[in-house]
C-alpha cells in the first residue's frame, strides 16, 4: 500500500534546493542505503522544479517549474512484483530507463513531500577491490528447498 505525503511539498526552487543539498552530501560509503526511483515520476519531479541531475542531450533540457505540475505520489508500483507474498524488484529493469537510484536523504524528502512508494532499498557494497563501491540493486537471493 503507497504511504501518504507527510506533509506539504514546499515551491519547486525549495524542493530542488534541498534535493541538490542532500545530493552533493552523499557519498557512496559502505552500507550506505539508497532507493530504486520510478524514472517516469523522477523525470516528472525533475521537470516540475526545473532539476538538471547531471544528464547529457535532451535530458540536460528542463521545463520552467510553472510549466510543468506536480508529479504526484511516487509511482513505483510497475517496478515490482510479489514473489512469495514479498514484494521485490522486477527482474531485467534498466537504471535510467526504468529507475533512477537517489540516496536515502533525497528519498526520505520526496517521500516526506509526494508519499506513494512502494520503496526499494538497496545497499552499497564493496566489489573486487576495496576502492570498488557499487549499489546492490539485486542482491543475492537464495530459495531454499526441499
Amino acid at each position: 500500500m503507497a504511504a501518504a505525503a507527510k506533509t506539504m511539498a514546499p515551491a519547486p526552487s525549495a524542493q530542488k534546493r534541498e534535493v541538490e543539498q542532500a545530493h552533493k552530501a552523499s557519498r557512496l560509503k559502505l552500507g550506505d542505503r539508497y532507493y530504486v526511483l520510478s524514472q517516469k515520476w523522477w523525470a516528472a519531479w525533475r521537470d516540475h522544479v526545473a532539476y538538471d541531475d547531471g544528464g547529457e542531450g535532451l535530458e540536460r533540457l528542463r521545463l520552467n517549474s510553472d510549466d510543468a505540475p506536480a508529479p504526484g505520489p511516487i509511482g513505483n508500483e510497475p517496478l515490482g512484483i510479489r514473489v512469495r507474498g514479498e514484494l521485490v524488484l522486477r527482474e531485467g529493469l534498466v537504471e535510467r530507463d526504468d529507475y533512477a537510484l537517489v540516496c536515502a536523504a533525497v528519498w526520505e524528502l520526496l517521500e516526506e513531500w509526494y508519499g506513494g512508494g512502494p520503496a526499494f532499498p538497496c545497499r552499497v557494497v564493496q566489489g573486487a577491490s576495496s576502492a570498488d563501491l557499487g549499489v546492490e540493486v539485486y542482491p543475492l537471493r537464495f530459495d531454499a528447498r526441499r
